[in-house]
């Protein structure tokens, strides 16, 4: 059954319990919808594959490893107390390696459950059906945005925070080291979803067919990254980079950690990557509000 469909029925019978947001309602019917499908189910269970191969190997190295991970510990304690900068550049590359390859599931979750939600309500109509109700059209757009988002923080942050704890119990006094950078990570992992969740409803909310928008969502995330790639090898200007909408998000995420970038010697600009995602937020909140505002009777 449509989600819509779900969401009508629940508003219109009588409340039988404590009542809930109309967002917060959309987005719980949207989420259990969406994990009925076993896609979600197999994105989701392959995206903390990495992470538990990792947590792995930081307990081997600490249980079997003829004490690799009290060397690594010392190693990086050793660091930490004679330069702070030096152990950030020493644990950047695994930190930031985890961090872009869950984007990875990111993007194909986004994909297949964020970027048809609004252009399948358009396809069938339904929006004449939630705005039936005493629906408002913001509290419409932030449900469909948290329907994705909530997917999106299984994805990109807990398997994050699997490798997080499983060091901090393995690596002696890395929780002292390193809790400034959980959090951060944390933190940063909820932008790297709340970015994609804007993006993809913006996406959805350009087309009328949901087979489209997903189309259009894979042509927008694989080809600004490949044309970004392409025109700064063949200029050899590093700007033409912020052209990728993944470039800018895990750029900006790795500004929040406090991480530099080895391959470019400190070379990225933050603020230049925060001036092109708020681009590409921006035109995906205005695309989202125009078909909110402007498409009901379309």
């Amino acid at each position: 059954m449509p989600v819509h469909e779900l969401v009508y029925k629940r508003m219109a019978e009588r409340p039988t319990g404590k009542p809930r947001h109309q967002s917060w309602a959309m987005s719980s019917y949207g989420f259990r919808l969406a994990y009925r499908s076993k896609m979600a189910w197999f994105i989701t269970i392959v995206a903390f594959i990495p992470a538990v191969l990792f947590s792995f190997i930081l307990y081997l190295s600490q249980e079997a490893g003829g004490g690799m991970g009290q060397d690594l510990a010392r190693t990086l304690t050793a660091i930490k107390a004679t330069d702070n900068e030096g152990w950030t550049t020493a644990v950047a590359p695994a930190v930031r390696f985890l961090f872009g390859l869950q984007a990875w599931f990111v993007t194909f979750l986004a994909a297949f459950k964020g970027a048809p939600l609004i252009s399948e309500d358009v396809s069938r109509h339904a929006l004449d059906l939630y705005f039936s109700r005493p629906l408002s059209w913001f509290a419409y757009g932030f449900g469909k945005w948290l329907t994705v988002f909530r997917g999106l923080v299984l994805v990109q942050v807990l398997p994050l925070l699997l490798v997080s704890v499983t060091a901090c119990a393995f690596l002696p006094n890395f929780l002292a080291q390193a809790w400034p950078l959980n959090l951060l990570m944390i933190v940063s992992g909820v932008v790297v979803a709340a970015a994609y969740s804007i993006l993809a409803v913006g996406v959805s909310a350009m087309s009328r067919s949901p087979r489209f928008a997903v189309v259009a969502w894979f042509i927008l995330s694989f080809f600004t990254t490949l044309a970004g790639t392409i025109l700064s090898a063949a200029t050899d200007t590093a700007e033409f980079a912020y052209v990728s909408f993944r470039h800018n998000v895990e750029t900006v995420a790795a500004w929040i950690m406090g991480l530099p970038n080895a391959e470019t010697d400190g070379a990225e600009d933050p603020r230049l990557a925060l001036l092109a995602l708020a681009v590409y937020l921006g035109v995906s909140v205005w695309a989202l509000v125009r078909r909110l505002r402007r498409g009901i009777l379309a």
